[in-house]
């Protein structure tokens, strides 16, 4: 069935070229079909039609969170699960993410692959949530005595020859693309191993995404040539310059998990504080230059969505608040910039004619009033279908 969105408004740096600041937007087969000046598209709707009264409030891209994870169960201190309750977990925090506005998330580690699982059933129309770009696990070089427990996201290896079966064994689950761990200044993950998992990786068309909060971790994933460089908290001035006007190479900051208004999972609040804060403290001056830069980070929570409340929106807030990012600036993060990192900007990130109608309804214009960022949509749209929300009422 069509769905006509009535008398939207439309912000244009979020829009097609050309398209009207007051619209009617037209959904058919889940995509947006027509964008028409406002009051121009009755004429054109089919009888069987469905019209949803707008009145006036802002239509934008539905959001996209480039940094999260669909489970934290291992760290929740449930360290032996089955399968099946791993899936059940899984599912019932996909569910949640349309209700914030989010209908994309790049799963940035699952144990068991249960992400592939999970993106799987979606699209079988056996579960409901979001559009999910899947890693698999995390790669790390081992640097104990014991390695990582299999309902972990880590996996460890050392060495090259090791790590090159593991990027084998995660293209082949359907990773979209390999993720590593390079902890440590200087960090303990070596240039060889991270030069060998770039090119494995482009080679089979996966991108490389790189945990690295340390500066010389953050170089050297500008030398390796990482698609991007997740958390770049403490990037150097020197660094933002090497990356200034490139678009191969993004960073994609988390200050949400980085706050105290949020758990941590598998930790307590008083340790999280004296482990995060400094680094968030540290990262504001890096990040706010980067931004000044013209460098322009999507978005990233790496927040588990249960702990955010109602409050999804502290991602962008905070960009807002700390770094000094205009509103468009946040949403373009959220949405457009976004899309274009993960790949799949012909398929969502803007209200165009063609792509996903993936669309977020707020309550207000954003330009007007930056909260209406960080509150609760009035209604989301995902792949042309209106998200009812299982846990309203």
């Amino acid at each position: 069935m069509d769905i006509l969105i009535r008398n939207c408004r439309l912000i244009p740096a979020l829009s097609q070229a050309g398209a009207p600041e007051r619209a009617d937007v037209l959904l058919r087969d889940g995509r947006i079909a027509k964008i028409f000046e406002s009051g121009a598209a009755l004429e054109a709707l089919p009888q069987d039609a469905e019209v949803f009264e707008a009145e006036g409030r802002t239509l934008v891209p539905g959001f996209i969170d480039c940094h999260t994870h669909l489970n934290y169960d291992y760290y929740n201190g449930v360290l032996r699960l089955d399968d099946y309750t791993l899936l059940i977990d899984s599912l019932k925090s996909a569910r949640l993410y349309p209700r914030y506005g989010v209908t994309t998330i790049r799963d940035m580690g699952a144990p068991r692959h249960v992400a592939q699982t999970v993106k799987k059933m979606i699209g079988e129309g056996l579960a409901e949530g979001p559009r999910i770009v899947t890693g698999g696990r995390i790669l790390t070089p081992l640097s104990r005595a014991v390695p990582a427990d299999p309902y972990c996201f880590v996996k460890n290896f050392s060495g090259v020859e090791e790590l090159t079966r593991l990027i084998r064994e995660e293209i082949g689950s359907g990773a979209a693309f390999v993720k590593l761990y390079a902890v440590g200044d200087p960090p303990d993950l070596l240039p060889e191993e991270l030069e060998t998992a770039v090119r494995l990786a482009h080679r089979a068309h996966r991108k490389v995404a790189v945990h690295a909060h340390d500066a010389e971790a953050i170089a050297m994933c500008i030398d390796c040539g990482v698609d991007t460089i997740e958390h770049a908290t403490k990037i150097r001035k020197e660094d933002v310059h090497r990356l200034t006007g490139r678009d191969d190479i993004r960073i994609v900051p988390t200050l949400a998990i980085l706050s105290p208004r949020v758990a941590l999972s598998g930790s307590t609040q008083e340790a999280k504080d004296r482990m995060l804060a400094p680094l968030l403290e540290a990262g504001i001056p890096c990040l706010r230059y980067a931004y000044e830069k013209g460098l322009k980070m999507p978005m990233g929570t790496d927040v588990q969505v249960e702990h955010f409340g109602d409050n999804y929106g502290l991602e962008l807030q905070m960009r807002i608040e700390l770094l000094g990012v205009s509103v468009v600036d946040a949403l373009l993060m959220a949405t457009r910039y976004g899309a274009e990192t993960l790949g799949i900007e012909k398929e969502t990130g803007s209200v165009a004619e063609g792509l996903s109608a993936d669309l977020v309804l707020l309550a207000e214009d954003p330009r007007c009033r930056a909260e209406v960022l960080w509150q609760r949509p009035e209604a989301v749209f995902v792949r042309g279908k209106l998200w009812e929300d299982p846990q309203a009422g």
